[in-house]
């Protein structure tokens, strides 16, 4: 069984994120948090000293991880490894679990990122702990509490892998390539028919199922996403969004109204 270690309470939340956090156990071995976000969020870069595991409830996000940058959708399971450097940006009506997992928690846990492997007891508990938090603050010596080492235990039999349990299928990984390429409407219905013999009806009706959100609201994020890091780099805005793939100024300010307010 995993043992923990003793330590102080300590407790800390940034107002600047404008996202409902629901904050549980800072003060115990296992931290459980849910983010939901009502318009595009950037957290930015950064390293965690705990062990983190990432469950996304609905939506999607885009993980920044190295050099690599890639989707998680609606069900998918991930795991960073304590001062593991990544960034996470969370699309517009995204629900995300991240639980924290101490340095005071003790045994063997995956040392690598990755997709978590299937594990018959994992999504249950990770519910029903949900379920416990909603209801009420997390209470160590009651049942969130075992439910919570519970979790813990279970982090010896962690497997990780390069791809999701269930991957996005190829055709919406095409889509989600070519609007990552800069392609508009067209060029995308183009790629996915040509490639994969989907309509321009099926792409989107298989990327809203698949992504959670529709595939002109995905992309406008994106575009979004894109202005913000051209700007970082120094160019103006004019300069930023038109690179991103806004064609009008007016464009670019409407999707800022939607999904920036």
């Amino acid at each position: 069984m995993v043992g923990f270690v003793p330590c102080a309470t300590f407790f800390a939340y940034n107002p600047r994120h404008r996202i409902i956090s629901l904050l549980a156990c800072m003060s115990y071995p296992v931290h459980f948090e849910t983010l939901s976000a009502h318009r595009l969020e950037l957290l930015g870069r950064h390293r965690q000293p705990s062990d983190q595991l990432l469950h996304l409830r609905a939506g999607s996000l885009l993980m920044r991880l190295g050099r690599d940058e890639f989707v998680l959708r609606q069900g998918d399971l991930f795991w960073l490894p304590a001062d593991c450097l990544h960034g996470l940006t969370l699309w517009q009506g995204c629900q995300l679990n991240r639980i924290r997992f101490s340095i005071r928690v003790r045994g063997d846990r995956p040392r690598a990122a990755g997709f978590l492997r299937h594990h018959p007891l994992l999504m249950p508990l990770l519910e029903r702990l949900e379920q416990q938090l909603a209801a009420a603050p997390l209470d160590w010596q009651g049942h969130s509490g075992r439910l919570s080492r519970l979790l813990a235990d279970l982090l010896p039999e962690f497997k990780v892998s390069s791809h999701a349990a269930e991957p996005i299928s190829q055709g919406i990984q095409c889509a989600l390539a070519t609007v990552r390429q800069g392609g508009d409407l067209t060029t995308i219905a183009n790629a996915c028919q040509q490639t994969q013999g989907l309509t321009p009806r099926e792409v989107l009706d298989q990327f809203k199922q698949q992504l959670g959100l529709g595939l002109i609201e995905w992309q406008e994020q994106w575009q979004l996403y894109q202005t913000l890091q051209h700007l970082k780099q120094g160019l103006s805005e004019e300069q930023a969004f038109r690179k991103a793939g806004f064609s009008t100024q007016e464009q670019y300010q409407q999707a800022q109204q939607r999904y920036r307010p």
